[in-house]
This record gives structure tokens, sequence and C-alpha cells, in this order.
């Protein structure tokens, strides 16, 4: 817009000089034209494009994996009878697990009516990315002048996953019947009577205590409540993400260990928490169940919305009713403070390390240390045995 001012000026210039030196008709009117057309321009640019909005649409989908290109739409109306508004809009791309922000500048031409307009945005890395739109502008036909235009304050936000290795753990978790938890299986009945997981006929080795006999009476037949299977969801999967001073790669190795275990253990159907460091909690933890892909999904766009910012080292942090815990982070000192928290004679812990080296691994008396560093993650996650 600079280079469009300062050649509307040399025009303006060469304008009046061509009136000072020949004052007739024609040189009058042609300073007269090159005033008043940037009004004329103003005017019809109002005219065009000051009613204009833009916002942008939910996507269809909000997951991608990592090197994937993903399309945020922004969808413009102008209700105005004239189009050919001159659009220029800043799209802020904040990829927060990277700590970077990003602002992609658009310019379009508007219709009459309505219209859609994309840009591309790369995922380059997993985590968090969120789209806004910071400023919307409208400038003349001329490029002189601009007008600010109504942009919507809503946003979208893709969850961006890691790409995952296949992993073959040697030993397989089993569900075990868990009488304190309050998840329940599906499929299999259970002894557990406080939750009924059917109401069925009398068959021939059912224990008289388990036979309904207000139901039995109504129905003048033997009927029996049978019980439900309570799922253990005491398997805690633990990933801790390194402060801002590792790099993002750093992150991703953490993510993509964590996260290839529970997509492992949601194909085999076990159920299982997944935890982070969050501060605003009393215990330092946010937990949520996996027992299925909707949720493991879920569970997997919490952890990398948690982002880098909590402390371990300053967080009082408890873990709870564990039986099993499998830790992920890159050094000793991200985990360090959490670990010797936990009472080994109570809970297993095993620790995955992502960036210790076999030489410099790291003692912690009653847990098992499996660093990564210099080996196939796929090979290092396979051997787990949980």
């Amino acid at each position: 817009m600079a280079q469009r001012r300062a050649e509307y000026i040399c025009i303006l210039l060469a304008a009046l000089l061509f009136y000072a030196f020949c004052t007739d008709f024609i040189s009058l009117f042609m300073l007269l034209s090159v005033l008043f057309l940037p009004v004329l321009s103003v005017v019809l640019t109002c005219l065009s494009g000051l009613s204009l909005e833009a916002a942008i649409e939910n996507p269809d989908t909000t997951q991608a994996e990592v090197g994937d290109e993903l399309r945020v739409y922004v969808r413009v109306k102008n209700p105005a009878r004239l189009g050919g508004a001159r659009v220029r809009m800043n799209l802020l791309i904040n990829y927060e697990l990277e700590g970077k922000v990003h602002t992609e500048k658009m310019r379009f031409v508007t219709e009459r009516s309505e219209q859609m307009t994309a840009c591309l945005v790369s995922a380059r890395h997993c985590g968090q990315i969120t789209c806004r739109i910071e400023k919307l502008k409208l400038y003349d036909y001329l490029w002189l002048f601009a007008l600010p235009g109504k942009a919507s304050h809503d946003r979208c936000s893709f969850t961006i996953m890691p790409r995952l290795p296949e992993i073959d753990p040697v030993a397989v978790p089993t569900l075990k019947e868990d009488f304190e938890s309050s998840i329940y299986a599906q499929m299999r009945p259970g002894r557990d009577y406080s939750e009924v997981y059917e109401i069925r006929s009398y068959r021939e080795g059912d224990p008289i205590s388990s036979i309904h006999h207000k139901l039995s009476a109504k129905r003048e037949e033997l009927v029996v409540r049978e019980g439900s299977f309570p799922v253990g969801s005491r398997l805690m999967l633990l990933p801790i993400l390194p402060d801002w001073s590792a790099s993002i790669e750093d992150c991703e190795e953490v993510l993509t260990a964590a996260f290839s275990v529970s997509s492992f253990l949601t194909e085999s159907g076990q159920s299982h928490v997944i935890a982070w460091l969050c501060e605003d909690e009393p215990s330092g933890l946010m937990q949520t169940t996996v027992s299925d892909e909707a949720s493991f999904y879920e569970a997997a766009a919490c952890v990398m919305a948690g982002g880098r910012d909590p402390h371990p080292q300053s967080m009082d942090v408890r873990i709870g009713r564990v039986q099993r815990l499998l830790c992920f982070a890159r050094e000793r000192t991200d985990a360090e403070h959490i670990l010797y928290a936990v009472r080994p004679d109570k809970v297993s812990v095993t620790v995955v390390f992502t960036g210790e080296s076999e030489e410099n691994s790291p003692e912690i008396p009653g847990m098992e240390i499996i660093p990564a560093a210099g080996r196939e993650l796929k090979e290092v996650l396979s051997s787990l045995v949980i």
C-alpha cells in the first residue's frame, strides 16, 4: 500500500505541475479527476464491502497426523449490492505445544453474496493447532486507504497426532475383576451384584443367592439376577513432557511412546487411565479413562492441550489408587520428583526414558528403568511387559 500511495503522490504532483504551466480546461479536469478519484474509490468501497463479515468455519475433521496438510476455511458474507471489495486478512496460527505463532496473510477480492476461501496449514509437529482471524481490513479500489472489517472471534482447533509405530509386547495385559472399580464390562457378566448385568431365567448350577424372589413370584418362574464384571482401571500411563528448554522433537518422542502403548491397549480391549500434569488439580494430575478409540483420541488431545507449563519439581503429585504405572519422560530430572513419591511396594513402576543412553541409565530403587536412546522406539516398546 505504501508503494501505491507513493505512485499516487507522483501522479498528483504531475497533475499540479501540468495545471501550473498549462491553465486550461483539460489540465483543470485532470487535476480534479486525480483529486476526487480516491474519494470515489473510498465511497464505492464502503458501498461494496463495509457490511462484509468473515468467520472461520468449523472443520469437517479436527484429527490429523504429523505431515498432513490442513485446510482452514473462512466464510465471507457480503450483503452489499456491489462486489469486488479488496480484502486483506491475517490468520493467526498458534502451534501450542511448539510454542510458536505464525501469521498467514490472505488477500482476495469478494463476490457479491457469499464465498469460501481456504488457507493451507502444515502440521509439522504433534500438538494442538489453533487458528483465528486476527485482523480484517478492506482496501479501496486504488489500494490507498484501509477500512476495518468485521471479523468473528471464533476459532478452530486441530489435534495433530504423532505417527505411532506398531508394537507387539511380550505379555498382553488381561482384564481382572476389580470390585473397587466403577467401570463395568459390556460383553461379560461378573460377580458384582451392586450393578445388574442382566435378568434371565434360572439355569442349573446358578447360586441360590442370585435368585430374584420378587420377579420370580411375579413371573411364576425362577429368575436370577446376574452381576456385572467390574473392570480394573488401575493401569496408568503418565507421559511427562519436558519444559520449554527442550525441543518439540523431545516432546514428540515422549508422546509417541505413551500414545503407542495406549493405542495398543485400546485395540486389545484393556481399559486404562492416561494422566497428565496439571497445577490446578489438588492431586497434581488430571486423569481420564481410555476404553475405546474415541476416548483414546479424546485423552490424547487433553494431554497435548495440557502443554508444557507445569513444573514437576514444584508440585505435590499423587497418583492415587494405581496398581501399575507406566511413566514416559525425556530425562531423569523431568520425572524424578514424581517417581520418588511413588511407593514401589504398593505400585509396580516402569519408566521409559526416551532421552537416556545405556551408559547413563538412572537407577531408582524398586523401579524398572528402560532407556530408549540409540534404539528404535518400536523395539523398545515391544519389549515392555505390561
